[in-house]
C-alpha cells in the first residue's frame, strides 16, 4: 500500500508534484499507485538530461536519441499518462518553480472545495558530483536557481496563510504509518 492509497482511501484527493523513481512501467506510474493527479512529473533521473547530447555525439539516429530523451509528463485519475515537454538541461533551471506552481494550484482546489487533500512534492535536485565538482562550486555555478526559488516558495507557503490547515500536522514516523497501514487493511476507519 502507497501513501496515495492510504489517504484515498480515506476519502483524500491526491497528487503529486515532481520526482517519480519509483519505476516507468505503467503499473508503477504515481496515477496507479494512489494519486489522482501527477504534474511536473520527471520518471527519468535528472541525469538523464545530458544523454540527448552524448547520444548525438555518438552518432546515434535522431529516432533512437528522440526515444531515449528525459520527458516531464502528467497524468490524471483516468489513468493516463501523457508527455508534456522534453526535460532539458535548460529546462532544470526551471523546474523546480514549475513544481512549486502546480503544487499550488493543487492546494487551493481541494483547500477551497473544503476537501480534504494529501500532495507529495518531490523536486528532482541536481547533485553536486555528476561533474565532478565539489559541493561549494556547485552551489556558486547554480546560484540563478536560487533567487526565482524563493518567490515559489514564497508563493507555496503563502497557500497556507489562505487556506490553513484544519488538522493537527501528522507524524509520518514509521510505527505510524505501519500503525495506519494495518488498521486500513483490517478495514479501520479515518
Amino acid at each position: 500500500m502507497t501513501l496515495g492509497v492510504l489517504f484515498k482511501s480515506r476519502g483524500y484527493t491526491t497528487a503529486i508534484a515532481g520526482k517519480w523513481h519509483l519505476g516507468a512501467s505503467e503499473q508503477s506510474w504515481p496515477i496507479r499507485q494512489g494519486f489522482d493527479e501527477y504534474r511536473v512529473g520527471v520518471l527519468e533521473t535528472t541525469d538523464g538530461t545530458l544523454y540527448r547530447d552524448a547520444m548525438q555525439r555518438a552518432g546515434l539516429p535522431e529516432a533512437a536519441v528522440a526515444a531515449a530523451e528525459a520527458s516531464i509528463w502528467k497524468g490524471d485519475a483516468s489513468g493516463s499518462l501523457k508527455k508534456v515537454r522534453p526535460y532539458t538541461v535548460d529546462y532544470r533551471r526551471q523546474v523546480e518553480g514549475d513544481i512549486a506552481r502546480a503544487s499550488v494550484e493543487f492546494i487551493q482546489r481541494p483547500a477551497r472545495a473544503k476537501q480534504p487533500f494529501f500532495l507529495l512534492r518531490s523536486d528532482p535536485f541536481e547533485t553536486a558530483d555528476h561533474e565532478g565538482m565539489d559541493h561549494k562550486r556547485w552551489r556558486i555555478e547554480r546560484a540563478f536557481l536560487l533567487v526565482p526559488a524563493q518567490q515559489f516558495i514564497g508563493q507555496f507557503l503563502a497557500t497556507f496563510k489562505e487556506f490553513p490547515p484544519s488538522q493537527k500536522p501528522g507524524s509520518f514516523s514509521l510505527d505510524r504509518v505501519l500503525e495506519a497501514l494495518q488498521s486500513g487493511a483490517q478495514g479501520g476507519g479515518r
